[in-house]
């Protein structure tokens, strides 16, 4: 499992960088101050650092170089207010994978780390096949999705049509992730995830739904959705996401080609 550091001085926004990672996987570690952060660093040993510059007891560029001086192949990115073109070339001279302006969209954040992952994972692939659910009443989507995902990559994939069926299957499987439809025969999609979600904390749950509502993405997302999809989706776009959650799991073993 990838372990992720926050080093953020303001509480809210330390949250929320962390909510952005737990949904999809990652285990998570937090800190508010330097001290603090390496600290956890030397006992946790995360692979990626998310650092801001203004900390209370020391710069983020210090901490940088004190965290580089240990762990050269860590991956650290800075995410900073300041615009300063100096600070920002101090930071990639002194090894920052990249630099992130505030105020940013959690996704740019998810995928910069995604990008940089193969470093980290390239050769640490489980034989653990993932478990995944896939419900929609739209029976060809469903169909389709399916059969793309058993050609690209190694997987156990159960289907189904309504959300009743839906409920007990995720209450009686360990599944990696779920792509669930919000609408759906017997129970809603929502309605699914306000049951099961706190008891599947290491599912990732992608929900999907042909309501294009600011609204609805807001409460699927409050409800602990690490994915809002909305219809009609591009099959290869949601491939590529759940590839990108299976690699953070450890679990994405491609078939080669013509396998």
């Amino acid at each position: 499992m990838i372990k992720v550091l926050v080093v953020e001085d303001e509480a809210y926004m330390r949250d929320n960088i962390q909510k952005i990672f737990q949904f999809v996987g990652y285990t998570t570690y937090a800190a508010g101050n330097a001290a603090e952060a390496m600290d956890i660093f030397i006992k946790e040993k995360p692979q990626a650092i998310f650092l801001d510059i203004r900390l209370p007891d020391k710069s983020g560029i210090e901490l940088l170089k004190e965290i580089k001086s240990v762990d050269p192949h860590n991956l650290v990115f800075i995410v900073s207010a300041y615009k300063d073109p100096d600070i920002i070339k101090q930071a990639m001279d002194a090894g920052a994978m990249d630099f992130v302006i505030k105020p940013f969209y959690g996704a740019k954040l998810r995928d910069m780390l995604a990008h940089n992952l193969k470093r980290i994972l390239e050769n640490k692939f489980t034989k653990e096949k993932p478990n995944i659910l896939i419900v929609d009443d739209e029976e060809m989507l469903v169909t389709t999705l399916s059969s793309l995902l058993k050609h690209q990559m190694e997987s156990n994939i159960t289907i189904c049509f309504n959300g009743t069926q839906a409920l007990q299957l995720i209450q009686n499987n360990p599944f990696d992730i779920v792509l669930l439809d919000i609408t759906l025969p017997e129970m809603s999609g929502l309605d699914i995830l306000k049951k099961v979600k706190k008891q599947c904390p290491d599912t990732a749950f992608f929900v999907a739904t042909g309501h294009k509502s600011l609204e609805v993405a807001a409460q699927a997302t409050k409800l602990g959705a690490a994915e809002f999809i909305a219809k009609p989706y591009s099959v290869k776009d949601v491939i590529q996401k759940i590839k990108m959650v299976l690699f953070v799991k450890g679990k994405f073993i491609p078939r080669p080609p013509f396998g």
